[in-house]
């Protein structure tokens, strides 16, 4: 995914195991966590502020 220029990793779940994981390869990326309605709410709005 590095390799193919994406710059945001959204992880849906109880955990967040692939954003440590990636964080360990790429501390610049942007990762988003959503595992609750709270951050699914922040999630949508990150993603569709105009």
């Amino acid at each position: 995914m590095i390799r193919m220029g994406v710059e945001t990793i959204v992880e849906v779940g109880p955990k967040r195991v692939l954003s440590g994981l990636i964080r360990n390869m790429k501390k610049d990326m942007r990762l988003v966590f959503v595992g609750d309605a709270e951050s699914l709410d922040n999630c949508g709005k990150l993603f569709c502020a105009a």
